[in-house]
């Protein structure tokens, strides 16, 4: 699998079922996500990946600080990976793949803080839907 220069996540066939990588891939990996199965982490970070659609979740961490968080940045550029093909398929909320990008912009998780900033997110989400949607049919 080519890198490249996102985060490398765990390997995945197109039947969805994760297949074991290497031993250095696994102790590697296993500092992004330690005491899991490939399996369950690869869950587990599609879950969190997918979570990052909602403002309101993306607000929640600016508010707890987990966004301050040096390590936790660190991670949410490894998660990156999830928009690479072989990935992206899996997720059902595209906006999370946008956000999980504007997430890597210091001032964006800055604004998170701030509720009329999500608001305005949470709208202009709702629009693409509803116009998205009636220019479809």
């Amino acid at each position: 699998m080519a890198n490249d220069g996102e985060g490398k996540g765990p390997d995945v066939s197109a039947d969805a079922d994760v297949e074991i990588g290497t031993n250095a891939e696994l102790e590697r990996d296993e500092k992004a996500a330690p005491g899991l199965e490939e399996k369950d982490r690869f869950q587990v970070e599609l879950e969190l990946v997918q979570c990052l659609a909602s403002p309101a979740y993306l607000h929640f961490l600016a508010q707890h600080m987990y966004l301050d968080d040096p390590d936790f940045v660190r991670y949410l550029e490894y998660l990156t990976y999830w928009k690479r093909p072989d990935y992206c398929k899996y997720i059902q909320f595209p906006h999370a793949l946008h956000f999980l990008e504007l997430l890597q912009d210091a001032s964006f998780r800055a604004a998170l803080k701030r509720p009329d900033y999500t608001l305005y997110l949470h709208q202009q989400q709702g629009y693409f839907w509803q116009y998205r949607v009636s220019s479809t049919l």
